[in-house]
């Protein structure tokens, strides 16, 4: 388990412990969050678990897990592609200016929302 499994489970176990001590409050009004982070921590213990698998590799090796990532890393590279393009447009119209003569501010980066 992760530290941030651990954070979560901590978290969810203080609270619990938080709510069953409030003795100035009544007992339903102590009763019914303490069921609720119950319900939660159950949860987060049965998400924790991971599913059952036959096969020796993981639960992030296998389908839809593996094609997510590739999907971002798709995405992150069309996102990079985007920025090297309009790095090389700003470098063109620079190049203009400088063969135009005469002084001139480096043009910004231009990004087209749509």
């Amino acid at each position: 388990m992760s530290w941030v499994s651990y954070a979560t489970l901590g978290t969810l176990v203080s609270l619990l412990v938080w709510f069953l001590q409030r003795r100035q409050w009544r007992r339903r009004s102590r009763l019914w969050p303490s069921v609720l982070v119950l319900i939660v921590l159950g949860i987060v213990l049965y998400l924790q678990i991971g599913p059952a698998t036959l096969g020796a590799e993981e639960w992030y090796q296998t389908s839809p897990y593996l094609e997510t990532g590739f999907f971002l890393l798709m995405l992150i590279g069309m996102a990079a592609r985007y920025v090297t393009k309009a790095i090389e447009v700003r470098r063109e119209r620079i190049s203009e200016l400088k063969k135009a003569g005469g002084p001139f501010t480096k043009p910004p980066l231009e990004f087209d929302i749509w």
